[in-house]
């Protein structure tokens, strides 16, 4: 079902994690998006052309879902599902952004300067380059913005290390 990262998509893609299930972040604090192959469905259609989105499975999480959730998956388009053995940090990296539910894969992004786009309650959700996302229209909204208008933190360093200390 997997494939790898493609070189060729670097700054080409956004990536979503998924997420452990059933657990507490996506229960309680992802509440509607608890779905994850509708909100899949959802993200990949909000997403502008040409942009693709990776699929990054949770490594805890092999083996817990069905081959039909991972076919369906196979089925969207601009959809990709990621090796969970793929570097998450490097998929960071090479990607346009993140999009989560309350995974800390979106702290990991904002730190390294990446926008993330939060659709649960996370408690990095205020951190400058994360974007509370309400719905799908918001999302395309805050995606198109960023893509408009590069996100630019001069002096993000000291915002991150601040941010850290706090939490």
């Amino acid at each position: 079902f997997y494939q790898l990262a493609d070189k060729k998509d670097e700054n080409h893609y956004f990536l979503f994690p998924l997420h452990l299930q059933p657990e507490i972040s996506t229960s309680v604090f992802a509440t509607y998006y608890n779905d994850q192959l509708n909100t899949i469905r959802n993200i990949a259609f909000a997403l502008p052309f040409p942009y693709k989105l990776y699929i990054k499975e949770h490594p805890s999480a092999i083996g817990t879902k069905s081959d039909e959730f991972y076919k369906e998956i196979q089925k969207i388009p601009q959809a990709v599902l990621i090796s969970a053995d793929e570097s998450a940090s490097q998929l960071v990296k090479d990607s346009c952004g993140v999009i989560t539910l309350t995974s800390m894969i979106g702290m990991e992004a904002a730190l390294v300067g990446k926008p993330v786009y939060v659709l649960g309650d996370v408690f990095y959700e205020h951190h400058p380059l994360c974007r509370k996302i309400v719905n799908f229209e918001n999302l395309k909204n805050e995606i198109e913005n960023d893509q408009k208008n590069p996100p630019n933190i001069p002096n993000i360093e000291e915002i991150n290390m601040r941010f850290v200390i706090s939490y």
